[in-house]
């Protein structure tokens, strides 16, 4: 609760004509200062009169002594203070979950999305026929060893990658993307570079057809 400052200050001057011949002015002066701090109410006031001040001190409107008031406000001010920072905190916290959440939630999105790519992928590259024209290149697949490899990984993704997300492992969701993120190209360029060499040295026309079906998909 936001606190709620109130302060009066009322200046009053009272003009009596004593004689008919000279005036007699009083001057009055009342200042009031509340304060609302965690839903108690502080009040002072200081009356001057004709130079003679008189200080008053209420809490709840309930007259106290000064030392009692300053007391009881220093201690509000203090527990206000503490339930702001703990407000803080609390906010801070609560942004740095939602931070966290949404970084998970991101890259959990891609992951997938980049594992759905390498299995159409690899979907097309399991054409029995297709195989003895695998082009193994450095930049793509270098091996039949490594395509093995890769085949076992994305098989263990989806376990692994609801693990981590589980847990918010965020340093090895990010190793994972950082694994997958090229991969759909690469193997994409495999494919590719494995049809052409089958279009170039095959003669088996119903082959031919099946690799432009591929090819399409």
């Amino acid at each position: 609760m936001k606190n709620k400052y109130r302060i009066i200050v009322i200046c009053l001057a009272i003009f009596n004509n004593v004689l008919i011949s000279a005036r007699y002015v009083r001057h009055v002066s009342v200042y009031v200062q509340e304060e609302i701090i965690l839903g108690t109410e502080f009040s002072s006031s200081i009356k001057s009169d004709c130079g003679k001040t008189e200080e008053s001190f209420f809490i709840n409107k309930i007259p106290v002594q000064k030392s009692e008031f300053y007391k009881e406000l220093e201690l509000a001010q203090l527990a206000e203070l503490r339930n702001e920072r703990e407000r803080a905190d609390r906010q801070k916290r609560s942004k740095m979950v939602f931070a966290d959440s949404a970084q998970v939630a991101v890259i959990e999105k891609l992951i997938i999305k980049r594992l759905q790519e390498c299995i159409k992928i690899l979907e097309r590259l399991q054409y029995e026929q297709l195989k003895q024209y695998y082009v193994f290149h450095k930049d793509t697949i270098d091996s039949q060893q490594k395509l093995f490899e890769i085949k076992e990984f994305l098989n263990n993704a989806s376990p692994e990658l609801k693990e981590m997300v589980n847990v918010r492992d965020m340093q090895k969701l990010q190793q994972m993307f950082d694994k997958i993120d090229s991969l759909p190209d690469r193997l994409e360029a495999f494919f590719q570079a494995s049809v052409q060499n089958a279009i170039k040295y095959s003669d088996d026309t119903a082959m031919l057809k099946e690799l432009l079906s591929l090819l399409g998909q």
